[in-house]
């Protein structure tokens, strides 16, 4: 997927785009990412169906996004959770 300032939308720092001449200063160097976009409060594992596309510069309050490498990503519970 190509970059694009839509992928800003739900970004804290997107309120540049519509204020700043030439829009947020992050888009420029940003790269296209897989990542997994999970809750603060949610307990690993993560399952990886839930990786999406985001640009590198994203951000969102009460959130993270996680590398699909990521050690707390995976298909199963943890053993000990079992």
């Amino acid at each position: 997927m190509d970059k694009n300032k839509s992928m800003c939308r739900g970004c804290r720092d997107d309120f540049y785009n519509q204020t700043e001449d030439g829009g947020c200063w992050c888009f420029q160097n940003a790269a296209v990412v897989t990542r997994i976009r999970v809750g603060v409060w949610e307990d690993p594992p993560y399952h990886p169906d839930r990786a999406a596309e985001y640009l590198s510069c994203f951000r969102k309050q009460g959130s993270a996004l996680l590398m699909t490498t990521d050690s707390r990503v995976r298909d199963k519970p943890f053993p000990e959770n079992v």
